[in-house]
């Protein structure tokens, strides 16, 4: 028997025509949608896209001439400079109270626009329609739409200024640099929202009369919009250790809501923003190497299939037709190619009909086919994709009406919050339900995830504890296991979790030395009156005092109180901020950064990646690897018979 003609089509004709991304350069906006964009060749290229030689008009050959030449490029990105100059200058007093200037400088902002409109045809004379194909020629589009149907407002003329950055290459590189994090961005603005809403409503539920009873000079916490303001100010570090000493006036463990929110949204969720843009810029940079080797890359790729598939063919030597059996994986994969320990994999809540796979005991029970009726009728609940859709609109309908539930007209009318009261043990009934079915599903195998066990405690701190709204808000944060690219951000802190215990132990360890050492140095300066606060009079109020200048906050107007009486007091003040802030605080983005390396950029290959060529010969690769098993067992199989 013959071996197989086994043929790889080649779609490494790209080379012949590079690609533009934006396709305002010497290509035409076709070349975005031919090559290795994932287009097959049965496939016609879009009307309108890519003329034909034979039938272009000699305006569309005019205007194809005018916008990919490079002078008439340089004079209109001089243009756009020198007009944003003009807009400028125009907002001066000499312009805005000389009416004989100022029609002048509006006769040159319409002459521009005349410019950029003739622009704008001989853009749309060359690509028609596919101009609309490019997000930078969208957007010149309307932008001078936008100019000429609002010419007066000075808001919508400057964003013609931001043309300049579909013509200057650098600045585009940036702009892809950041799409590339911006599924990773939006992720982490949602765990942030998330994060300051529940810490508004307890922070509302737990300081809210403070105003009204004069234990405050400003009202910070007496509704939910002034909380959520109030704690963005604190994220900020602005003025936040003013707000917390008022408050610990009144309550003396109050530092640890405020430490614990700073810690979290400054140290871990901003921080963790910062390493996002690490990573994009860091994209930047392989853009750079990889737009010159991509078709080579590609084509050794190509290369190494095809010897592949010659090798397989080879091997199967007279086999012509060969009947494979129905290939099957060994084991799930993991998502993060890294291995994992036992506890982080254990933590991540398994959610049927999601992408996360985990591997973990569930396999042993997931498959059992001696369940008994109640097992399964609980399996088929929790594991349905409408139920858990259900759950988690119903969570975050809880999460609403808890915020509402602090307004004033709720707390001080009786029957409405009678009315919220009972929602809210409606709510509390239907999750206690979802946790009986997981624990009738899943047994004391729901001791082994992580979000399961907060599940249990936070549903039952609800039941021991119904009038506080604290462990009531606690219940939002079950959005992390059920909400997929949260889990993703969650689970890539999880990663890294052992190294950040490590960096915190460190600083405490630094903090409790520091602290000791201060208290000794300083501690009767209030005694005294040669300070207006109480720094340093204690180790708990030291510790808070140096977790402050450790948030860059206020710390100069301590220091320099200090330094008025201790001339070398600079040094141990200095040194701690360079430890603290800028050793310790940078180790943690560092940390976080190898975190976002395990975050999936795109959940879903199959829709997202279809038209991405490196994708579909990752697949294929996979795919020849599941063809190359297949025929060395069928091979092995043969030689036993």
């Amino acid at each position: 028997m013959e071996a197989p003609n086994l043929v790889l089509k080649n779609h490494s004709g790209a080379k012949d025509t590079p690609r533009c991304p934006l396709g305002i350069d010497d290509y035409t906006l076709a070349n975005d949608y031919h090559g290795w964009s994932g287009m097959d060749d049965a496939d016609e290229p879009k009307q309108g896209i890519e003329p034909k030689q034979g039938s272009e008009s000699s305006f569309r050959s005019l205007s194809a001439k005018v916008v990919t030449d490079a002078k008439f490029e340089s004079f209109i990105l001089a243009l756009i400079a020198i007009n944003g100059v003009m807009m400028g200058i125009g907002t001066t007093d000499f312009v805005t109270d000389n009416p004989h200037v100022l029609q002048a400088f509006q006769a040159v902002d319409y002459a521009f626009l005349i410019i950029f409109t003739f622009e704008l045809v001989f853009a749309f004379g060359h690509h028609g329609l596919g101009l609309f194909r490019s997000g930078w020629l969208t957007f010149d589009f309307l932008v001078i739409m936008l100019s000429w149907a609002f010419p007066t407002l000075q808001v919508v003329r400057g964003f013609r200024c931001l043309r300049l950055l579909t013509r200057i290459e650098s600045v585009r590189k940036i702009i892809y640099a950041l799409q590339s994090v911006l599924p990773m961005l939006a992720s982490i603005v949602v765990l942030l929202s998330v994060i300051f809403y529940v810490s508004a409503v307890t922070f509302t539920d737990l300081f809210k009369p403070m105003y009204r009873q004069g234990l405050t000079s400003e009202d910070y916490f007496g509704s939910l919009p002034k909380s959520l303001f109030t704690l963005f100010q604190v994220m900020t570090g602005a003025g936040w250790p003013d707000i917390a000493r008022e408050v610990m006036k009144t309550y003396s463990w109050a530092w640890i809501p405020f430490v614990s929110f700073i810690f979290v949204t400054m140290f871990i969720v901003i921080e963790l923003t910062i390493a996002a843009l690490c990573k994009s810029v860091s994209n930047m940079e392989s853009m750079g190497t990889s737009e010159g080797t991509g078709e080579s890359e590609r084509d050794a790729r190509m290369s190494r299939l095809e010897d592949e598939i010659e090798r397989l063919a080879n091997k199967t030597g007279s086999t012509r037709n060969i009947v494979s059996k129905p290939f099957r994986a060994s084991a799930p994969a993991i998502l993060y190619s890294n291995p994992v320990t036992a506890w982080y994999d254990a933590f991540l809540l398994p959610v049927d009909g999601d992408e996360q796979i985990i591997v973990s005991a569930m396999s042993q029970d997931s498959e059992d086919s001696t369940k008994n009726w109640f097992q399964s009728l609980c399996g088929s609940a929790v594991r349905n994709a409408t139920f858990q859709k259900t759950i988690v609109i119903l969570i975050l309908v809880n999460s609403i009406t808890m915020g509402v539930a602090t307004f004033d007209f709720v707390t001080e009318n009786a029957k409405v919050e009678f009315v919220f009261n009972v929602v809210d043990y409606t709510f509390l009934v239907i999750f206690t339900f979802e946790i009986i079915l997981q624990f009738g599903y899943r047994g004391w195998n729901c001791f082994k995830f992580g979000w399961l066990m907060y599940d249990f405690f936070s549903l039952t701190l609800s039941w021991v504890l119904p009038t506080l709204l604290m462990p009531r808000a606690f219940r939002s944060f079950r959005l992390f296991s059920r909400v997929g690219f949260l889990r993703d951000i969650i689970a890539a802190l999880l990663f890294v979790l052992p190294n950040l215990f490590v960096i915190a132990a460190l600083l405490l360890l630094m903090i409790y030395i520091f602290g000791v050492i201060f208290t000794d140095l300083f501690k009767s300066m209030y005694d005294d009156g040669l300070t207006s606060e109480d720094y340093f009079s204690s180790l708990d109020r030291t510790l808070f005092t140096l977790f402050q200048c450790m948030t860059i906050a206020g710390w100069p107007d301590i220091a320099r109180e200090v330094i008025h009486t201790y001339s070398w007091a600079w040094f141990p003040f200095v040194s701690w901020i360079i430890l603290s802030k800028f050793i310790m605080v940078q180790l943690i983005i560092a940390v976080l950064c190898q975190s976002l390396a395990h975050v999936p950029t795109n959940r879903n290959d199959t829709d997202a990646d279809d038209n991405d060529a490196a994708a579909k010969m990752d697949r294929l690769e996979q795919k020849l690897g599941m063809l190359a098993s297949n025929i060395d067992t069928l091979l092995l199989e043969s030689r036993g018979n």
